[in-house]
């Protein structure tokens, strides 16, 4: 499940102290966890989604981010879409 996925992966990930740990925001989309964070002042983001039986982590970032990046992120899991 995505839980599963997300309750592996996240774990792991969020030791790194890279992580500003008060920037991190978790939700649930309808197929994905979605978790956001910023690392080193970069925002970045991770899917954790189970698809067809295989664990799935996209995750986006991108240095320099600039505000005019802001819509990509923000629209990137509106077109996420797994085969």
């Amino acid at each position: 499940t995505d839980d599963d996925v997300f309750n592996y992966w996240w774990p792991q990930m969020s030791r790194l102290p890279e992580i500003d740990k008060n920037s991190v925001k978790a939700e649930r989309g309808t197929h994905f966890i979605k978790v956001s964070y910023t690392a080193q002042g970069v925002p970045n983001v991770n899917f954790y989604s189970a698809f067809h039986g295989k664990w799935v982590d996209v995750h986006i970032g991108k240095s320099p981010y600039t505000e005019a990046d802001a819509k990509l992120f923000n629209d990137f899991d509106a077109h996420l879409v797994f085969y």
